[in-house]
């Protein structure tokens, strides 16, 4: 009889107006870029140095850059990989059938936290995390080389690796075989056994039909000088103004390039 995990299913957004960004096919975001809304996209997503509030995918997720805040949960219907010096403030889940969730084959400080859980259809690998705030939960091999504290339960139907120093609050279950490390602890029990791992799935949401439309021709350097002075609704060629004024109206561009530490104002009023 295999043990099946409590409820830890994840809500995940159901209307492209609960995002910040979603993409249909894929999201990539360049660095130090803040959000106020999760990312999402029914394809892969990448997060570069940057701030948000939670990733849904239903491909593939990477977390990389010098440093990101993700203030909430991580659902991907792929694998996840996060790189050093990263905070996740909510939980990771996974539901690819193989390949490794979280940070294996990287070089780097072991820095990285997650304040929730990680629950995983494939393999889960947490060598570059310091400090897992819940359980684990692998329907594969489960590699805890951290230098760190799984906070309360670890369940693994393959494989189960503890290294050096690392520590399980909690109980500690194993499929197939149980190697420790050097100083690894368990506070809890430990046996042979099977669990039943179900991780928050998310394919993607229906997006409304776009309007066909067409762009105008020329380079738009200057998008006004202030809210008093916005750039006229209009259509327009390719924008790459600095620093961007509108007003409420239409406006249709060819092309939008915009570099990062751009400012956009909106006079809603």
């Amino acid at each position: 009889v295999a043990w099946v995990a409590p409820g830890v299913c994840l809500a995940t957004p159901s209307s492209f107006s609960e995002f910040a960004i979603y993409g249909e096919q894929s999201v990539d975001i360049d660095r130090h870029e803040v959000f106020g809304g999760p990312i999402g996209s029914a394809g892969n997503v990448v997060v570069n140095s940057s701030e948000i509030s939670g990733v849904y995918s239903g491909g593939n997720v990477l977390v990389n850059g010098v440093s990101n805040d993700i203030n909430g949960d991580i659902v991907a219907m792929g694998t996840v990989y996060v790189t050093p010096n990263h905070d996740i403030l909510g939980s990771v889940h996974s539901s690819a059938p193989a390949g490794t969730l979280v940070g294996a084959e990287v070089v780097g400080p072991q820095s990285s936290s997650i304040t929730g859980d990680v629950i995983a259809n494939g393999d889960v690998d947490l060598e570059n995390v310091t400090t897992l705030g819940g359980s684990v939960y692998s329907d594969g091999d489960l590699d805890a080389a951290l230098n760190g504290t799984i906070g309360q339960d670890a369940r693994a139907n393959g494989s189960f690796i503890i290294g050096t120093n690392a520590a399980v609050a909690g109980d500690l279950v194993y499929g197939t075989t149980l190697t420790l490390g050097p100083g690894a602890s368990v506070a809890g029990s430990t046996s042979q056994g099977a669990t039943v791992v179900s991780p928050t799935t998310f394919t993607g949401i229906s997006l409304p039909t776009p309007a066909i439309f067409s762009g105008g021709s020329g380079v738009v350097d200057e998008a006004g000088t202030s809210l008093a002075d916005p750039l006229a609704p209009g259509t327009y060629g390719t924008l790459e103004a600095e620093d961007i004024f509108l007003t409420g109206g239409t406006y249709v561009f060819s092309a939008i390039d915009i570099a990062k530490n751009a400012d956009l104002y909106l006079d809603l009023s």
